[in-house]
């Protein structure tokens, strides 16, 4: 299943009980701008990961490769997976 950030915004949002709004003002910007940052898909890493931690989670951004795949965190953590073939 892929989902666009949008999407996984306000998936996340529902299954923590919450709505856009609340996230806008817990992570100190308007709700006006953060529903036009999402409907424009223009948020940065570092506003996905203050949405992420609002919502008491983290943000992960991985690339994936046939054999390895590394994933960098929310708190700047670089996890690297090795397959072997």
């Amino acid at each position: 299943m892929n989902l666009d950030i949008e999407q996984m915004i306000y998936t996340a949002a529902m299954f923590c009980n919450t709505n856009v709004r609340e996230i806008a003002r817990t992570i100190g910007m308007a709700p006006s701008n953060l529903y036009r940052k999402i409907r424009c898909n223009t948020l940065k890493p570092g506003e996905l990961s203050k949405i992420a931690e609002a919502l008491g989670g983290e943000y992960i951004f991985c690339f994936s490769f046939p054999n390895f795949r590394f994933n960098i965190s929310s708190k700047y953590r670089v996890f690297i997976t090795v397959y072997t073939l």
